[in-house]
């Protein structure tokens, strides 16, 4: 795929994600009662986030996890002052931990992998 593509899908996913997070949920819970789901959704996404930023933009992880995690703080201080939702310093960190997994789990797979044999 061209990488206008990828960076055309970045964007997308960002709006959607920051639109996502700022919602007004009016007492709804959005989780199903699953404990913890809202962490897992912030790790899912941010993980997505990164695979999307290394596929359109390949920065070193230093840059991912300084733009995506300020991302996430900026979400987080936005639901804190702009919403009825509360900024959560938990969520932050599952979105910083789901950018890390990602190239934790690049990393591996480039060790790991099997190698051609010529």
């Amino acid at each position: 795929m061209p990488v206008w593509f990828y960076r055309a899908l970045f964007v997308l996913c960002l709006l959607l994600a920051t639109a996502g997070f700022l919602a007004e949920i009016n007492g709804h819970r959005i989780t199903g009662g699953i404990l913890h789901a809202d962490k897992m959704a912030h790790f899912a996404i941010f993980g997505l986030l990164t695979a999307l930023t290394w596929k359109a933009f390949k920065p070193k992880f230093y840059l991912a996890l300084l733009f995506l995690g300020g991302y996430g703080l900026a979400i987080e201080l936005m639901q804190h002052y702009f919403t009825a939702r509360q900024g959560d310093a938990w969520d932050w960190l599952a979105d910083a931990a789901g950018i890390a997994s990602f190239y934790l789990a690049r990393q591996l797979w480039h060790l790991w992998r099997p190698r051609s044999r010529r």
